[in-house]
């Protein structure tokens, strides 16, 4: 591992004298000196970056290379590298976990599932500005790791164009992966940085995502408009405190050691019986609940089906 960090730190120092060269060939075009000291520096550049793919795999590290494109200049402030590599992060996590574990609708990590999915810094580069950053991942015999699936599908789904195709990946990785895909996509197109992401092992393309910061603005659109219903019947037992079945047609029922339940009353209510304000009822409810895939917000109302008397 030693030779590992060895081989980092060459390719850091490797990559930064060759930045300088190339700002001073600039401003001399005619040096050839200069031309050919870069030369060199690129051979020995390819040459470093061979090993290091190697010596990774030797590791059992896949490496994700990790590259920025801004829209106009290579200005790039702080919070805009620190918000798309930490939101790139968050996500490769959470759909990770959702593999490893269950997709959730919040995201709550393991110690062993961070562990699992942290990358870790390798080197920088320049030409736009790029990452090279290191994961562990099993060498497997026959068909893919959790992590080699939790790669594909973030590439699949970055690449949705409607919110019916990303309600179709919340089975298989949750509420939780769409909001951390919101949230990195976000990070991009609010400082128009597109992307391209290599995943690699050796030198040998595993998977790639090239996206266009319109894509991105475009993908963040298309989670904001996807949402999720659910209904689930419930059966409570409390003290009637309203029940408006004329222009409000709404309830409220009193549930001891429970906060109130109140809502909308069904249009399959039976509006005809006689209903007796604080008397005890059994009442059929419906919850509906409305999950937004962009934050984490959730709606909720009560709806009436039914009230039965409770004897006395």
């Amino acid at each position: 591992m030693s030779e590992f960090l060895d081989l980092r730190n060459l390719l850091q120092e490797t990559n930064a004298t060759l930045e300088r060269l190339e700002r001073e060939i600039a401003q001399s075009p005619h040096d050839w000196s200069l031309a050919l000291t870069a030369e060199s520096l690129r051979h020995r550049q390819a040459d470093l970056e061979d090993e290091f793919a190697f010596l990774a795999n030797v590791n059992m590290l896949d490496v994700c290379d990790y590259r920025l494109i801004p829209a106009y200049n290579e200005d790039y402030p702080i919070i805009s590298v620190t918000r798309a590599l930490a939101s790139f992060q968050e996500l490769v996590t959470t759909v990770f976990d959702a593999y490893k574990t269950q997709p959730k609708i919040r995201a709550r990590f393991t110690a062993d599932i961070v562990a699992g999915s942290t990358l870790s810094f390798g080197y920088a580069y320049p030409g736009s500005l790029g990452f090279v950053l290191t994961m562990p991942n099993e060498r497997m015999l026959f068909g893919e790791s959790e992590l080699d699936r939790a790669i594909q599908t973030i590439f699949e789904m970055a690449k949705a164009e409607r919110p019916a195709q990303l309600a179709a990946y919340v089975a298989r990785v949750g509420v939780a992966s769409i909001r951390r895909l919101y949230a990195w996509s976000q990070s991009h197109a609010e400082f128009g940085l597109s992307v391209d992401i290599r995943w690699r092992r050796q030198r040998e393309d595993r998977a790639r995502l090239v996206v266009q910061k319109e894509e991105l603005a475009r993908l963040r659109e298309i989670i904001d408009q996807a949402s999720e219903e659910k209904t689930e019947p419930f059966t409570v037992t409390g003290e009637l405190i309203g029940l408006d079945i004329g222009s409000g047609n709404h309830f409220r029922i009193s549930v001891p050691l429970a906060e109130d339940v109140y809502g909308w009353i069904s249009d399959s209510f039976d509006r005809a019986s006689h209903y007796e304000i604080h008397g005890r009822f059994t009442a059929d409810l419906i919850k509906r609940s409305k999950i937004y895939y962009s934050t984490e917000r959730e709606d909720e109302w009560w709806e009436l089906v039914r009230l039965r008397a409770v004897p006395n």
